[in-house]
C-alpha cells in the first residue's frame, strides 16, 4: 500500500475543520532561553526576553503567561512598571504600554527613536528612556510629547550610550557613556557625578539601597550617603572579585560574581556580606530582587565540549537562597533553527539551549544536550542523527540523541552548513567545500573538484544526482562529489543560493536578494518565478512548495507561505502565527512544524495547507467512495452532468488521470495508479477533493 504519511486524521479534518478559521499552534517548547530584564509590582512579576516577548507570573515563577499580543517585535530590552502601568522596549525602537497586565498594548505615536531602547523610567506623568546610541528621552506629559534631555551630558564620539536610569525620591540618576550624572528638574538638566571615583572609571550600574546609593564600576563597588554627591569604596569587602550584576530591595543588596563565585546579600551598605548561593554549577546571567530575600536568578551554562546536560534557566527563591526551583517552565525563548525527524521523533536544533526531541506533537519536549551551540543544521541517515552548525563541529548520536559524540575528524573548518545523502554516502556542506562520509558520518574527506567556488551553503540530492549552492550559483556532481560542473545558467552573477529542493523533475532554489529560480532540465537552465526576496528556507509535500521567511527586526516579517504552482505566485499561511521570524519548516506525520526566533516551534495540521492549495469551490453533486482509497472508486453523479468531460488532477491543477465522457450517473474508476496524496475529481465544472493512500 501506498504511504507517506498517516491519513486517517487528516481526512477527519478534511471533513470537519473550518479552514478559514484554522491556524498555527505554538507547541509547549522548546523551553529555556535567557530572561534580559525584569519588573515587578505587588504579586505581579514581569520578565523580557531576547526573543520570546514578555511573561507575567502572579505566583512568584510558578507558571508564567506570554503577555504578546500586538507586539511587533518580541526582544524586550527595556522594561518597567509603575503602579498599574506596564512600560516595554524592544527591538524595533518602539515604546509601549499596558494597562490591563499586558494583555493589550498601546504605541507612543510621538516617540520616536532610531536606536534600540535601553531602560525605562517612570514617575507619574515624567517618563525617561534611554538608548543605545541618541543618550535620553523624556516625556513630562504621559508621553504625548517628548523631547531631547540631554543638556549638561558631556558627548562621546561613539554617540550617547544610555543603559541606565534611576529614580530615587524626586531626583533621577542616569549613567551615559559610563559616566554617572544626576537631574533635581525632571531631566531638564544633568549634572556630573564623579567626586570619590577613581580616574576614567567606568560607571555600570546604580541601585537605591535603603537610603543610601550603590554602584557597580569598572574600579568596584562604591557608595554614597548624600545623593551621589561623594563616594565610598567599599571594593575591599567584597567576597568575590566581581560585583555585577547588582540588584536590590528595601536596605538589602545583592550581587553575584562570575563561574562558580556565588551569590551574596549585605544590609549595611556592602561592609559585611552573606552567602546567599555558594556556588552555582552555571554562570550568573542576571539576577533580580523581587522583594527582601525573593531573588530571580538567571543562569547560563557554559562548558568545554556543549555537551553537558545543563541548560540556560530561571530560578527562584523565597528565602534568601535556602532553597530554589527552577522556574523556567512556560518562558519560551528558544531560537529554533533546524529541525529533522527520525522514526516517530522530531528533533529541533537551537541557538546556545541544546538539542530537543518531541514524539508527541510538541506536548512535550526531551532536552538532550548539546548546549552552547549554534545548531544550525540537522540530518538523519537510518538510525543516525547529525547535528552541526557555524563554528560548531559535527555532532553525532546513535542512540536517538540520548548521547552525542564529537564527529568532526577530517574537518578542516568545522562551520557545517548543511547535510543530504545518497545510499550510504553522507554528504557536508562548509565553509571550505562539500565533505563526503562512507562510515555513517564518523570520518570526513573534501571532495572539491571542479568547484570553482567552496563556500557551500545548501546541499540537495536526487536519487544519484547531488546539486551544491554557493555563493556563486550551483554546482552538480553525478558521481558522489568526486568532480563538479557550474550549471548556473539563468542566474544572476555570484548567486547565493541557500536553499534547494524539488518538485518530481522541477529544481527549486532560494537566491538571496534576487527570489526564486527553478529548472526543468536538472539545472542546465534556470527561470526567475518570483523576485520576492525574504525566503530562508523550503520544505516539499507532495505537490506543495512552502517557504519560511526571515529578515532582521524593523522590515516587515512574512512567516510561512506556500505556493501551488512551484513558485510562481505566493500566498502567506501565517494564521496563528504570532511570531514570523522562521529558520526551518518541517513536515512529520499529520503536521507542518516551523522553527521561530524566540518563540520555539509552531505545528499546524497538514490537511490545512491541502485545503488551501485546493481552493476552487467543491460540489455536493458528485460523490466518491471510499474516500481514502488505494485502488478502485465509485463515483455518483446528479443526471444533469451525464455527457461532462471528467478527469482527476493534482493539487496543482495538472492533470494526472483522464476519465473521459461521462455516461452514466454511477460508474468505477481504477485509481491504482496514483501516487499517495490529495487529487480533485473534476466533471465539467464541478469538483470533488480525492484522498488516495
Amino acid at each position: 500500500m501506498k504511504n507517506i504519511f498517516t491519513l486517517c486524521s487528516i481526512v477527519l479534518m478534511l471533513a470537519l475543520a473550518n479552514f478559514t478559521n484554522a491556524q498555527w499552534q505554538q507547541t509547549n517548547g522548546p523551553r529555556g532561553g535567557l530572561a534580559s530584564c525584569y519588573a515587578s509590582d505587588d504579586d505581579e512579576i514581569y520578565a523580557g526576553t531576547n526573543y520570546g516577548g514578555l511573561f507575567r507570573s502572579t505566583n512568584e515563577g510558578a507558571s508564567w503567561t506570554a503577555c504578546n499580543n500586538g507586539l511587533t517585535a518580541l526582544n524586550i530590552t527595556a522594561l518597567s512598571t509603575d503602579n498599574e502601568t506596564v512600560y516595554i522596549g524592544n527591538g524595533t525602537n518602539g515604546l509601549y504600554r499596558s494597562t490591563d497586565d499586558g494583555q493589550s498594548w498601546q504605541t507612543f505615536p510621538s516617540f520616536w527613536s532610531s536606536y534600540q531602547l535601553s531602560c525605562i523610567a517612570t514617575q507619574g506623568e515624567n517618563m525617561y528612556v534611554g538608548t543605545w546610541g541618541s543618550g535620553f528621552m523624556v516625556s513630562n506629559d504621559g508621553g504625548s510629547t517628548w523631547a531631547n534631555a540631554m543638556d549638561g551630558i558631556v558627548p562621546s564620539i561613539v554617540g550617547y550610550m544610555a543603559p541606565y536610569v534611576q529614580i530615587v525620591d524626586d531626583l533621577v540618576y542616569c549613567i551615559v557613556n559610563g559616566q554617572l550624572y544626576i537631574s533635581n528638574d525632571d531631566a531638564a538638566s544633568w549634572n556630573l557625578l564623579e567626586d570619590g571615583f577613581p580616574e576614567n572609571t567606568s560607571i555600570y550600574q546604580i541601585q537605591a539601597v535603603g537610603n543610601s546609593l550603590v554602584t557597580t564600576t569598572s574600579a568596584g563597588l562604591f557608595t554614597s550617603d548624600n545623593d551621589g554627591q561623594s563616594w565610598a569604596d567599599v571594593t575591599a569587602n567584597l567576597p568575590i572579585p566581581m560585583s555585577f550584576p547588582m540588584t536590590s530591595a528595601e536596605n538589602y543588596l545583592y550581587i553575584s560574581g562570575n563561574y562558580g563565585e556565588g551569590i551574596f546579600y549585605s544590609n549595611d551598605n556592602g561592609l559585611t556580606w552573606t552567602v546567599v548561593n555558594e556556588s552555582w554549577q552555571n554562570a550568573v546571567a542576571s539576577i533580580y530582587a523581587v522583594g527582601v530575600g525573593k531573588l530571580l536568578v538567571q543562569t547560563s551554562f557554559t562548558s568545554a565540549d556543549n555537551l553537558s546536560d545543563d541548560q540556560d534557566a530561571l530560578y527562584y527563591t523565597e528565602n534568601n537562597g535556602n532553597t530554589w526551583e527552577n522556574v523556567t517552565n512556560e518562558i519560551t525563548n528558544t531560537i529554533c533553527l533546524s529541525m529533522v525527524v527520525l522514526g516517530n521523533e522530531l528533533f529541533t536544533g537551537t541557538n546556545a539551549t541544546g538539542i530537543f526531541s518531541t514524539s508527541d506533537q510538541g506536548e512535550t519536549w526531551s532536552h538532550l544536550g548539546v548546549n552552547n551551540a549554534e545548531i544550525r543544521t540537522m540530518h538523519a541517515v537510518g538510525n543516525t542523527l547529525l547535528a552541526a552548525g557555524p563554528f560548531v563541529g559535527i555532532k553525532r548520536s546513535i542512540d536517538n540523541g540520548e548521547t552525542w559524540s564529537y564527529a568532526s575528524q577530517g574537518l578542516y573548518n568545522i562551520s557545517t552548513r548543511g547535510f543530504t545523502h545518497i545510499d550510504e554516502n553522507i554528504f557536508a556542506a562548509n565553509i571550505d567545500g562539500v565533505y563526503v562520509s562512507a562510515d555513517d558520518g564518523q570520518n570526513w574527506s573534501l571532495q572539491n573538484n571542479g568547484l570553482t567556488t567552496l563556500n557551500i551553503l545548501s546541499l540537495h540530492a536526487i536519487e544519484d544526482t547531488l546539486f551544491a549552492g554557493t555563493q556563486n550559483g550551483v554546482f552538480i556532481s553525478t558521481n558522489y562529489a568526486n568532480s563538479w560542473e557550474s550549471i548556473s545558467n539563468g542566474l544572476p552573477p555570484y548567486s547565493t543560493v541557500t536553499s534547494i529542493k524539488n518538485i518530481g523533475n522541477t529544481i527549486v532554489i532560494v537566491v538571496s536578494n534576487s527570489g526564486i529560480y527553478t529548472s526543468q532540465d536538472n539545472g542546465a537552465n534556470w527561470t526567475n518565478v518570483n523576485s520576492l526576496t525574504s525566503f530562508s528556507t523550503l520544505e516539499v509535500s507532495g505537490n506543495m512548495l512552502l517557504a519560511g521567511t526571515r529578515v532582521d527586526y524593523g522590515v516587515t516579517q512574512v512567516g510561512v507561505m506556500m505556493s501551488n504552482d512551484l513558485g510562481a505566485t505566493w500566498q502567506d499561511v501565517n494564521q496563528g502565527l504570532t511570531n514570523n521570524m522562521v529558520f526551518d519548516l518541517q513536515v512529520a506525520g499529520d503536521y507542518i512544524y516551523a522553527c521561530t526566533l524566540g518563540s520555539g516551534v509552531f505545528k499546524r495540521p497538514l490537511a490545512d495547507f491541502i485545503s488551501e492549495n485546493i481552493s476552487e469551490e467543491m460540489t455536493q453533486d458528485i460523490s466518491i467512495y471510499p474516500n481514502p482509497t488505494s485502488d478502485n472508486i465509485t463515483i455518483k453523479i446528479l443526471s444533469k452532468l451525464i455527457g461532462s468531460d471528467a478527469i482527476i488532477t493534482n493539487e496543482l491543477g495538472q492533470q494526472v488521470q483522464r476519465i473521459g465522457n461521462v455516461t452514466s450517473t454511477n460508474f468505477q474508476i481504477d485509481c491504482s495508479s496514483l501516487a499517495a496524496g490529495f487529487y480533485v475529481v473534476k466533471i465539467g465544472e464541478h469538483k470533488v477533493k480525492l484522498v488516495v493512500e
